[in-house]
């Protein structure tokens, strides 16, 4: 969802604090007000698709990506996670299993990216770490450039 937001980032628009208040939700729930929510979104098609699309993978494999956060994390449990360093987590667990057109170095990018702007002073780093260390196990051999 937070990469959603990414590929988002550069449409204009007032809708921007709602919709990351609907990509946030700890697993989104389907109801009409997040649907509507996420209708609002964006006006781009393209960027919508995308969102819609990541968005399934993300509701699809929900307890996989965690498994794999779980795993990789060896400090913290995921349920004390900052929610927004959980759900970039979620984000590039997804597109690191899921999307394998996407290079690694592009999904660490921007997940790391969502993370410093979204997230606190110490979530960029805590990002950084953990995708980096899930892109080892999800892709081992691939560079990260």
């Amino acid at each position: 969802m937070l990469a959603a937001l990414c590929h988002l980032e550069d449409v204009a628009g007032p809708s921007r604090p709602s919709a990351l208040q609907t990509l946030l939700a700890s697993p989104p729930s389907g109801d009409e007000v997040g649907e509507t929510r996420f209708a609002e979104l964006t006006e781009d098609r393209q960027a919508r698709k995308f969102a819609e699309a990541l968005l399934s993978v993300l509701i699809e494999s929900w307890t996989t990506l965690d498994a794999d956060i779980t795993a990789a994390s060896k400090r913290w449990r995921l349920e004390r996670m900052d929610r927004v360093d959980r759900n970039a987590l979620r984000i590039g667990a997804a597109e690191l299993r899921l999307r394998p057109e996407t290079p690694t170095g592009v999904i660490l990018s921007e997940v790391v990216r969502l993370a410093s702007t979204y997230g606190n002073e110490r979530s960029a780093a805590f990002v950084n770490g953990l995708t980096a260390s899930l892109a080892s196990t999800l892709r081992p051999g691939e560079s990260r450039s």
